[in-house]
C-alpha cells in the first residue's frame, strides 16, 4: 500500500490503576519502494489515530516510529526494504476492554495520507 508494507506485531494491556489501563501496539513498517519520509499521526488534528471498542473512541495518547515520538505525531525517513519499529499507545482505556473491534492509524508520506485499519485485534497480557 503506497509502497509500504504494515505488519502488526502486538498489541498489549497494562494495568495501571483500578479503574483504566494502557494499550500498546506495536508495528513494523518497511518501505519497498525507495527511502521515503514517513509520518505516523498522533490524537490530535484530523487525522487522528484511535482505536475504538464497545462505542468508546479512545485517541493515541502517544506514538513513536523509530527514535521520533509524540503526542501529535512522530516523522522518521525510512530506508528501502529495512523494517523500521513503530509503536501506537492508549491510555485511559476501560479495564473491561479486552480486544480492540477496530484501530485505526494514519500516516502520511509524499502527498498521500495513508489510512490503516485493523479489526478484532486481540490484546495480551
Amino acid at each position: 500500500m503506497y509502497g509500504f508494507v504494515f505488519e502488526l506485531q502486538s498489541c498489549k494491556k497494562t494495568n495501571v490503576s483500578v479503574d483504566s489501563q494502557s494499550i500498546n501496539c506495536e508495528l513494523l513498517i518497511t518501505s519497498t519502494e525507495q527511502n521515503a519520509r514517513l509520518t505516523l499521526y498522533g490524537g490530535s488534528g484530523s487525522n487522528r489515530t484511535r482505536m475504538v471498542e464497545a462505542g468508546t473512541i479512545y485517541l493515541a495518547t502517544k506514538v513513536q516510529l523509530g527514535t521520533s515520538s509524540g503526542r501529535s505525531g512522530a516523522a522518521e525517513n525510512l530506508i528501502r526494504d529495512v523494517p523500521l519499529k513503530a509503536s501506537v499507545n492508549f491510555d485511559k482505556v476501560s479495564l473491561e476492554v479486552n480486544k480492540m473491534q477496530v484501530m485505526q492509524i494514519f500516516l502520511y508520506s509524499g502527498n498521500n495520507t495513508i489510512p490503516l485499519e485493523f479489526r478484532n485485534v486481540p490484546l495480551s497480557e
